[in-house]
């Protein structure tokens, strides 16, 4: 795809939403990276991370596109243009990584043992074709079939979830 490039201050923000909670790191866009020092290639895990400060128009942003867009758990990224101090969203995903941030697997797991959109959480695992365990541990995976799925008990150890994605 194509999109315009935005002249911006090199920062990437990076912002995870699970349920109502909101986190933030930001790192070097790894785009000036590259018009910076030509390298052949960018691992963009390596990038240093640190924490954002979420203002509270990053939370109403957030806030907006989780009930617009019917997601509990999402990331989106933003870039500040140098011409003025309003944020881009440049980036929305699903089923983000959730890296650099230290406490998300526990945020995770609570709200997935709060009982929030389990059957959502099923969907998505599925049709990512990742392996998920169910409390009666039988295995569920991409072979199976919606039927299957659905079929399976409701109640999640999110532990054995978290462990095996």
């Amino acid at each position: 795809y194509v999109q315009e490039f935005i002249k911006c201050d090199g920062i990437e923000r990076k912002i995870y939403v699970i349920g109502d909670k909101v986190f933030g790191i930001k790192r070097e866009n790894p785009i000036y990276i590259y018009l910076r020092d030509k390298p052949e290639n960018i691992d963009v895990g390596l990038i240093e991370r640190e924490k954002f400060e979420i203002t509270k128009d990053i939370l109403s942003l957030s806030k907006i596109l989780s009930k617009e867009l019917n997601l509990k758990i999402f990331g989106f990224d933003l870039v500040k243009p140098i011409d003025n101090d309003k944020y881009y969203l440049i980036d929305l995903n699903d089923f983000p990584s959730f890296k650099g941030i230290p406490m998300a697997e526990l945020e995770l797991k609570n709200f997935i043992e709060g009982g929030q959109n389990i059957a959502f959480l099923k969907v998505k695992i599925f049709v990512l074709g990742l392996l998920f365990i169910n409390e009666g541990n039988d295995v569920i995976s991409s072979e199976n079939s919606p039927e299957e799925v659905f079929s399976k008990p409701s109640g999640i150890e999110s532990s054995k979830i978290m462990k095996s994605c």
